[in-house]
């Protein structure tokens, strides 16, 4: 299968799969089911998928069809400035979902109690902070990113124009800190959970074994 094909339908199945789940959600919150703090974040996090893939098919289907469907600088930099938000933004609310699934999972202490009856106070916020940091890295591309006259590639018909070095950098820097940070913080957030499961596992393997041992007689 050529990469063009595979890429339009890897992202038309992404696009229908993160539609479709936002639409089980919204349904069963309209049928009176009440929402855990995990279904606001996954909600949010098909919502930016979904962005974030249709900004790409857009840009990249018109290079592989040979359409130029962005043709003036506005529509450049807002497609370009929405997928680079969306794509940032997506690690990041990964990372706050594997968080609150470890967080969730915990041991019920009387600190990890209070956290766990107060997180859902907090899930909103967060979400809305986590859109700052993003949206301002993103700014360069408003200003960077112009549409080409005679574009040949078949990636799309928008370019990056050069900026200072210094700026480049810094906005790199962020860019790596920012994923890093989400990462790290992921990373933690798995590697305590398989803990959990693996304590748990052998907590069960032991009870398990404790009642299948034979009870021996007293002798007389």
């Amino acid at each position: 299968m050529p990469p063009e094909v595979f890429f339009l339908f890897q992202t038309g199945v992404g696009i229908m799969e993160n539609s479709l789940l936002n639409m089980l959600y919204f349904s069963s919150f309209l049928l009176g089911s009440k929402p855990k703090p995990t279904d606001l974040v996954i909600i949010h996090l098909a919502l930016v998928h979904t962005t974030m893939l249709f900004a790409r098919c857009i840009t990249r289907t018109a290079g592989i069809l040979g359409l130029r469907l962005l043709q003036t600088n506005a529509e450049c930099k807002s497609f370009a400035y929405v997928y680079r938000s969306t794509r940032g933004l997506s690690i990041c609310t990964t990372s706050f979902l594997s968080l609150l699934q470890a967080i969730s999972i915990g041991p019920i202490t009387s600190y990890l109690f209070q956290l766990k009856a107060q997180i859902k106070n907090f899930i909103l916020p967060v979400l809305a902070i986590l859109w700052i940091p993003n949206l301002l890295i993103s700014t360069n591309l408003l200003y960077q990113v112009v549409a080409s006259r005679n574009a040949t590639s078949t990636e799309s018909n928008c370019y990056a124009v050069p900026i200072r070095t210094l700026l480049q950098g810094l906005i790199l820097i962020l860019m790596a800190l920012r994923d890093i940070l989400s990462l790290g913080l992921m990373s933690c957030s798995s590697g305590y959970m398989v803990l959990l499961l693996h304590r748990h596992r052998h907590q069960v393997q032991h009870l398990h074994s404790t009642c299948q041992a034979p009870k021996t007689s007293p002798e007389r």
